[in-house]
């Protein structure tokens, strides 16, 4: 299970995308209380643009959660 972002970024960007992802699953998290991040976060690149990329950002959780506005939950296979 996990938590992500999916956007259209600049290289330039990513970084910065990547880090505020993880603050807001964090943020969300403690709001909640009983799930964790339990892995690294995983950078998945859905297409290559000359000037960007349509990129996800997926932190793990120890479980399932709802989507909280921009976060979305994904289940991985």
């Amino acid at each position: 299970n996990v938590l992500g972002v999916r956007k259209e970024t600049s290289y330039g960007d990513l970084q910065a995308l990547i880090g505020n992802t993880y603050i807001t699953v964090l943020e969300h998290l403690k709001e909640l209380g009983g799930a964790e991040v339990v892995g690294k976060i995983i950078q998945l690149t859905h297409e290559l643009k000359e000037d960007s990329l349509d990129a996800e950002i997926c932190v793990p959780i120890s479980k399932q959660l709802a989507d909280h506005g921009t976060l979305k939950s994904i289940e991985l296979p």
